[in-house]
């Protein structure tokens, strides 16, 4: 899933997304969100960015599902 998600985040030629962290918030009864941080990595091992994506998932009709980037 973090794949899918990774492929969001802008980079650079010569460098690497590294999924750093991912967690469940939990949201409430009417929808789940799952949070995803991303480094943007360069050649050397540095740091060059970071980024979340927020996958926020619908419990309840009508069902739906966004995923937005957040720098």
């Amino acid at each position: 899933m973090a794949n899918e998600h990774s492929r969001l985040v802008p980079c650079p030629e010569g460098c690497t997304v590294v999924l750093r962290e991912s967690r469940w918030i939990g949201g409430n009864k009417r929808r789940d969100i799952d949070i995803y941080c991303f480094d943007v990595v360069d050649a050397a091992g540095k740091v060059v960015s970071s980024h979340e994506v927020h996958d926020v998932t619908s419990r309840s009709p009508p069902y739906g599902r966004t995923i937005s980037l957040y720098q």
